[in-house]
């Protein structure tokens, strides 16, 4: 689906509505229906994730949402089928998890991350999410830090 085909329909509205006021009104319309581009878009992904995080906690099989520049694609997760009880879902990060960042990265690195969050049962967000916290835990001052990782006892060669 194109975002822009979304946002266009909010634009022609806005426009339409414009003209409904004389040309000095249309005008103003159209600097709006200009400006407003990149908020629409904006709510339009917003609900997009929420509608994916809601589908995600009511049904078993899980998606992700991909977005490309103007692009938006709804892929469903493989989970992996295990016999025996499942294991327990690790905490949430604290937060209120509103933020947004873009990230670019190469095709295999985004291939192994949602191959990892599919294998733990998890969107490729949330897999994200915790293992960035997990590694800006590791380098916090006290921290399980990668250098602070040692083992103590005896041992004979």
């Amino acid at each position: 689906m194109l975002m822009s085909e979304y946002v266009s329909k909010v634009q022609q509205g806005l426009l339409a509505l414009g003209e409904l006021g004389g040309p000095e009104t249309a005008a103003v319309a159209e600097r709006l229906a200009t400006a407003l581009e990149p908020a629409v878009q904006a709510a339009f992904l917003e609900s997009l994730n929420q509608l994916v995080q809601e589908f995600n906690l009511r049904f078993e099989q899980a998606v992700t949402v991909t977005l490309g520049p103007d692009e938006v694609q709804i892929t469903p997760i493989a989970t992996p089928r295990v016999d025996g009880p499942e294991p327990p879902t690790p905490p949430s990060p604290p937060g209120d998890l509103t933020a947004r960042f873009a990230l670019r990265l190469s095709e295999e690195l985004k291939s192994r991350f949602e191959q990892a969050a599919a294998a733990s049962g998890q969107s490729a967000n949330t897999w994200i999410v915790r293992a960035l916290d997990r590694s800006l835990r590791d380098e916090e001052p006290g921290g399980p830090g990668p250098w602070r990782r040692e083992m103590r006892g005896h041992g004979r060669s």
